[in-house]
């Protein structure tokens, strides 16, 4: 979200490539496409910057002024403060599992998928990915990590 310009939002949708995306990708990127919430768009009108011209970022941890060492810099220590929050709202709501950006995205993709509902090509859009294998591959990891919870589950009494 560091990244996001205002550019990226037109007519009550997100549409931007991953930062990720962009580093580890060859060829044509799959943008993420996004409908955010009438609260999101409370938080970008209470937190955002005030100038929306197009290549104006949404939020004002970036400008123009920073290079590209300096820019991965501040994502990373904006991403570690809010995982640190995260951490501690989890905490507090009783959570076993730390909180992070990272269990967030799975826990949505994981969701998403349970719930028979939304198929794996939605799935695949919504996370960035270009290629439908990545998001199987993806998801299938989950199913591992369940499988391990799972059978420590069976040998816990």
């Amino acid at each position: 979200m560091c990244r996001l310009r205002y550019r990226d939002v037109k007519d009550g949708v997100i549409t931007f490539i991953r930062a990720k995306t962009e580093r580890t990708s060859r060829g044509n990127l799959a943008p993420v496409v996004a409908k955010p919430t009438e609260h999101a768009f409370q938080i970008i009108a209470k937190w955002g910057n005030r100038e929306t011209t197009k290549d104006t970022y949404v939020f004002p941890f970036l400008n123009e002024s920073k290079n590209a060492v300096d820019e991965r810099r501040i994502v990373q220590n904006i991403t570690r403060n809010v995982n640190k929050h995260m951490s501690q709202i989890g905490k507090e709501l009783g959570f076993e599992a730390k909180l992070t950006t990272y269990v967030a995205r799975h826990s949505y993709s994981t969701v998403l998928k349970r719930s028979n509902e939304v198929s794996i090509d939605y799935i695949s859009e919504s996370l960035g990915h270009k290629d439908r294998k990545t998001t199987q591959h993806y998801l299938d990891s989950f199913e591992h990590e369940d499988l391990e919870r799972y059978g420590k589950l069976l040998v816990a009494f």
